[in-house]
């Protein structure tokens, strides 16, 4: 099940310390169409009680290419600070040239996903046996003023990660986040990205 909630002050910040460490060193071009289906994006929320549609605020996608080769398919999604409430969508797909490198890359999105809730006023509180997937996998809980207030997980399979932070909704049920996150996970498992 999911459920909406509020966030504490600050936890719409989630991945701001994080985007910043990751963009450093990277060259953006447009994300290719065949690359929108390994991010979790508003749209993807219809079938848990969110319209869509009324979410009002900032979508980004960036494809950031790497000096080492290494690229990152990202999505972004923000509601004005001035909102009545605050909701936020941020997803990565990451491609790595070696397993050693998406393992340093995973330690780096659990590293700065904690960092920038830690700054934004709020602490994860992991949830070890929620969600797992592939060869290692990180879940934890973002608090809010009345309790949870959305999901991180972060995992890693081989040569990719794969990063989902959602805040303003909460699944505190592992069979609905299945429903949202195993088709992308599918999708990451068996994709190629292409410079074309």
């Amino acid at each position: 099940m999911a459920r909406r909630q509020h966030p504490q002050r600050g936890g719409a910040a989630l991945g701001l310390v994080l985007a910043a460490a990751l963009l450093a060193g990277c060259t953006e071009s447009r994300v290719r169409v065949a690359d929108r289906p390994l991010l979790v994006t508003k749209q993807d929320l219809a079938g848990f009680g969110i319209d869509p549609n009324t979410l009002q605020g900032q979508e980004t996608f960036r494809r950031n290419r790497y000096f080492d080769g290494s690229l990152e398919v990202e999505y972004a999604f923000e509601t004005p600070d001035d909102a009545s409430e605050t909701f936020s969508i941020h997803s990565i797909a990451g491609f790595e040239n070696s397993v050693a490198d998406a393992i340093d890359s995973y330690r780096l999105l659990r590293g700065g996903i904690g960092v920038g809730t830690q700054i934004g006023g709020v602490s994860l509180r992991e949830v070890p046996d929620f969600y797992r997937w592939g060869d290692e996998s990180y879940c934890a809980v973002v608090p809010g003023r009345a309790g949870p207030a959305g999901n991180v997980f972060i995992t890693r399979q081989g040569k990719k990660t794969f990063l989902v932070a959602i805040v303003g909704l909460y699944f505190d049920d592992s069979k609905a986040w299945d429903v949202l996150v195993r088709p992308k996970l599918e999708y990451l498992g068996g994709y190629t990205p292409r410079d074309d």
